[in-house]
């Protein structure tokens, strides 16, 4: 992380659903010298918890930050009333003179996430656009902007950081962003009604599906199968799965694939997370209960278990035994 929040920055916007503060402050002393701090966090949706943890971060903020003459805005991304969903991107946006550095990693801000944790980190580096107009346009930087922008705009209150990031030439930019907002139609398609225009390939898997299908396809794509792995499971319902896989199947010549296409879901076991060199706090990030293994048919009003194999242990040792 130090790597990453490092160098001359002026400007830093921050989003995460859990932060220390503090250890980061202390792995990246840099963010002391900048003069504007922007902290964008989850919605505490009136929990006395996730009160205290916004209290405790604004406090952090002050003292760590403020004091040494930044100005730091600390802000819960408000969610729609009744919503279940959290605000839970990973996402450092900073701000030098000449450039902006877009990072997105799958950690929070916690010290054993990023010290005792697989992480993935996309760091790149975008130059301010000349002022002559005359930088070389791409569809990848233009996508990149758009997302970006979009993204600050339709969940935060950072409203001037989407006038910051256009500032920016994005045209050397490596790959394209999926993101999802939380009641946002767009992270799906709505069983009850037809959902239309271009906002429904904007967030979520239905993005994902408008990329691929403009991606050439791999080779034997018929044989192929869906492998997922994930911390935290909701619920699952048949639809929505047969949405999910859709999408994730879709390609050029293969707009839309069979719905019994063959799936698998990875998950740690017991032994795993009693093994990993975190021991048994290690599992307090999954969020799976049995009951969410279950698979809801809203037709029949039903629930079945998972198919026959669907589901498959993590499964990689070093030889010591550890994960």
């Amino acid at each position: 992380i130090r790597d990453v929040i490092d160098g001359p920055a002026e400007e830093m916007l921050i989003c995460c659903m859990r932060f220390d503060l503090p250890w980061l402050v202390s792995e990246c002393p840099v963010m002391q010298t900048m003069r504007h701090i922007t902290i964008l966090t989850g919605d505490t949706h009136n929990m006395p918890r996730r009160i205290l943890r916004l209290e405790s971060l604004r406090r952090s903020a002050d003292d760590m930050l403020a004091s040494s003459g930044a100005t730091v805005a600390v802000e819960a991304v408000p969610l729609p009333k009744g919503t279940h969903s959290t605000f839970h991107p990973k996402l450092i946006l900073l701000a030098y003179a000449d450039r902006i550095r877009v990072c997105i990693t799958s950690a929070n801000f916690l010290y054993d996430e990023w010290w005792k944790k697989n992480q993935t980190v996309y760091v790149q580096d975008f130059p301010r656009k000349q002022e002559d107009g005359a930088e070389l346009r791409s569809s990848l930087g233009e996508d990149m902007e758009d997302q970006l922008s979009a993204f600050i705009g339709a969940t935060t209150k950072a409203d001037d950081w989407c006038d910051k990031i256009k500032a920016f030439d994005y045209s050397t930019a490596i790959g394209q962003i999926v993101a999802s907002v939380p009641s946002v139609e767009g992270n799906h398609v709505c069983s009850n009604k037809t959902v239309v225009g271009p906002s429904v390939n904007r967030w979520g898997h239905m993005r994902l599906r408008h990329l691929l299908r403009h991606q050439a396809d791999p080779q034997n794509m018929a044989d192929f199968s869906v492998v997922c792995q994930v911390s935290s499971i909701g619920s699952l319902d048949a639809d929505w799965i047969e949405e999910f896989l859709s999408s994730l199947c879709s390609s050029g010549s293969h707009p839309q694939i069979k719905a019994d296409i063959p799936w698998q879901l990875v998950l740690p076991t017991e032994h795993e997370v009693r093994t990993s060199l975190e021991g048994w706090p290690g599992g307090s990030s999954i969020k799976v209960a049995r009951e969410s293994l279950q698979i809801a048919d809203k037709a029949d009003k039903s629930e079945r278990d998972l198919p026959r194999g669907a589901l498959h242990r993590w499964g990689t040792h070093d030889v010591d035994g550890r994960q």
